[in-house]
């Protein structure tokens, strides 16, 4: 019966330590703002776009599908979408 309780409880600390393993590797790796260790406020939208896998070019901005009107940039396709700027880029590419 010993033996039994014993048991019992080397396979609940057994979770609990997997769970609370679990949690801590969730939030190393929860910061959105980062990618591959290096922040994303760091980098230019060029090599962020190269990163994602995006396409990067000059042409103007378009969001959503829709030409802003402002003069031709280099910037990267995401989506419907044409950026120049890091913090548009960010936005639109959940960063």
């Amino acid at each position: 019966m010993l033996n039994k309780i014993k048991k019992q409880i080397k396979n609940r600390m057994m979770v609990v330590l997997l769970l609370a393993s679990l949690l801590l590797l969730t939030a190393c790796v929860s910061n959105n703002n980062t990618t591959g260790g290096v922040v994303a406020e760091e980098l230019s939208v060029e090599e962020l776009c190269a990163q994602d896998g995006n396409v990067f070019m000059t042409m103007g901005p378009v969001i959503d599908g829709v030409p802003t009107g402002e003069p031709a940039c280099g910037g990267c396709m995401v989506g419907n979408n044409h950026v120049c700027d890091l913090d548009t880029y960010l936005k639109l590419s959940g960063k």
